[in-house]
């Protein structure tokens, strides 16, 4: 995206208003920009687009390239920001705009302070808004210290999964800072604390390891992976949260057994909660994999087909006799090869499983992103050590093809003369491992873990809204009525008449949005007659026009707006206010 554009750009964003109409055309974009292409590409304001993760620059590449008209109002001229005496009283989206202004009227050398400012200031207003959000998500999931909250947000993650994630990044630093401390092995007591914390994404994109019925699963994966173009990256999970990172990778480093030691390496981990995996062959990774279960469940057993060699149709392997061996993956380590057939078996309770493997292509990483890898407690791979790890595994014989019959298969799977082993399988209930978790169970027995809730708290049978979780964060006020919060305008600090269409009892227009898509009582009859309505903010303390599918012409004319700038000030909104 370039850094400067034309004149004629920079001279029709510095009359944008934060109420200025958007009207984006469809996502012309790729990759990772066609990902924040699609989050905005609905909104009908200025203000909102940047809500809806829109940068500055986007919005000034959007128009310049045609993807993206902005209609009035406007303003008569570019705000003057060298008048400007208190820079705190604009709102952000002026504060950004007006930045463009400055380049089609730049002043004296002598001014140059004020634009100082103006950065300064918006570095402050940022990072306030950083931290209301942090107390809004916070008190929206039960998280009592605000400061468990991380400054940063995933561009996946929800309200819910960014504080699950953020409270077990602080979980995991606070288990290494004690292992450190006390000189000794991270427990299997303690890794679990921070599993049962973590914030999962219903993961679609994994059909091979989905059973029959299933849509999603709950399974994702730290460290490196591959796009679907082909490229290799390092996950933004090991960015954000790397002290949870580091308990993964110190759990396998503490637990590895002595007889391979340092050369099992990885790139990646998949953490998986709470599936039984059908039958089915990785293909993303490279080497031999370690795989190992948590939690109190029953049943569970790894089915593992040692001598699959990928001649055979999967459906056609559970017919023979002898060809999988049943592996305990809770009570013992298992080393083995993820690109021969496994599934996992069925179980009751509760499930988590990490498997430590290398992705494929994997030193196509760029060097910046292998560093970060390796700070976060990753054994990064050589192309010899990933040989060598090769070798530790006994090679596939295969079932006999498909020209076989069952019984020659069989009695080739009985008489077999194993060299080396296709997989290792050492049991961890040694006595020092059991005196390890005793003593990790009488330190945290006392300690109880943090806690996030899963679910928001219900009002009358319904989500109860609350200020910090945004639109996008709430399945159940998706947009998905005639009544949308983005479908808004600011009135001003007083009520300009129709005061018969004023909602009362609602904090701002997303809880309204609720109440009207909801609700067709007799109180709301006139207000969804007219298909308009007022409504209050309690905290910016503006009135805002809403209006149902359809009816903004008419909700617009009706308070006499359209016809040149509306002439009230502006405040700093959110799509919590508005």
């Amino acid at each position: 995206m370039p850094s400067t554009y034309k004149a004629a750009t920079y001279a029709a964003a510095a009359l944008w208003l934060e109420s200025s109409r958007t009207k984006y055309k469809p996502n012309p974009k790729s990759g990772k920009s066609y990902e924040r292409y699609s989050k905005y590409e609905n909104a009908s304001t200025i203000a909102e687009a940047l809500q809806l993760g829109s940068k500055p620059d986007d919005l000034l590449f959007d128009f310049e390239h045609g993807h993206l008209e902005v209609q009035k109002p406007f303003r008569s001229q570019p705000l003057d920001i060298y008048a400007v005496k208190d820079l705190d009283e604009l709102t952000y989206t002026d504060k950004v705009l007006s930045r463009y202004a400055c380049r089609v009227d730049k002043k004296t050398k002598a001014k140059a302070k004020q634009i100082e400012r103006l950065q300064a200031s918006l570095v402050k207003q940022r990072q306030a808004m950083k931290r209301l959000r942090k107390l809004q998500v916070a008190k929206t999931y039960g998280v009592q210290d605000v400061d468990d909250i991380s400054d940063h947000k995933g561009y996946w993650e929800s309200g819910e999964t960014w504080a699950r994630r953020s409270v077990a990044q602080q979980e995991a630093k606070d288990i290494l800072e004690l292992v450190s401390k006390e000189g000794r092995k991270v427990s299997d007591l303690e890794l679990l604390r921070a599993l049962r914390l973590w914030g999962f994404r219903q993961n679609v994109t994994r059909r091979n390891v989905m059973r029959p019925g299933q849509d999603w699963i709950f399974s994702d994966t730290v460290g490196v992976t591959t796009s679907r173009s082909g490229d290799v990256l390092l996950r933004e999970e090991s960015r954000l949260y790397p002290d949870f990172c580091k308990l993964l990778c110190q759990w396998l480093k503490d637990h590895l057994p002595a007889d391979l030691g340092a050369d099992f390496m990885w790139t990646s981990v998949n953490i998986n909660k709470n599936y039984a995996g059908c039958l089915h062959r990785d293909s993303n990774n490279t080497g031999p994999s370690i795989l190992k279960a948590f939690g109190d469940f029953q049943g569970g057993k790894l089915n593992y087909f040692p001598e699959d060699d990928k001649s055979m149709r999967l459906q056609d392997l559970t017919k023979l006799t002898g060809a999988k061996v049943n592996l305990d993956v809770r009570n013992g380590l298992l080393l083995f090869d993820g690109n021969r057939a496994h599934e996992v078996d069925d179980f009751e309770g509760e499930r988590y499983s990490l498997v430590y493997f290398s992705c494929a292509r994997f030193w196509k990483l760029p060097d910046n992103a292998r560093s970060k890898l390796v700070k976060c407690g990753f054994r990064f791979p050589t192309r010899a050590g990933i040989q060598k790890l090769r070798n530790v595994l006994q090679p596939p014989a295969g079932y006999g093809g498909k020209s076989a019959d069952a019984k020659s298969r069989t009695r080739k799977i009985q008489h077999r003369r194993i060299r080396q082993k296709a997989f290792w399988h050492w049991p961890n209930n040694t006595q020092q491992k059991l005196n390890l978790e005793k003593e990790a169970a009488k330190y945290w027995g006392k300690r109880p873990p943090r806690k996030v809730n899963s679910e928001l708290p219900k009002e009358n049978g319904r989500p109860k809204q609350s200020l910090g979780v945004t639109a996008m964060d709430r399945p159940w006020s998706r947009n998905t009525g005639p009544w949308k919060a983005t479908s808004c305008l600011q009135l001003g600090t007083s009520l300009p008449g129709h005061g018969e269409l004023e909602l009362h009892g609602h904090a701002n227009v997303v809880d309204a949005t609720e109440t009207l898509n909801a609700h067709d009582s007799r109180a709301l009859k006139p207000i969804q007659k007219a298909g308009y309505c007022v409504v209050f903010s309690n905290r910016t303390k503006v009135y805002y026009l809403m209006w149902r599918d359809g009816m903004r012409d008419k909700a617009c004319k009706a308070f006499g707006i359209g016809k040149g700038e509306p002439k009230v000030k502006r405040y700093k909104t959110s799509e919590a206010d508005a």
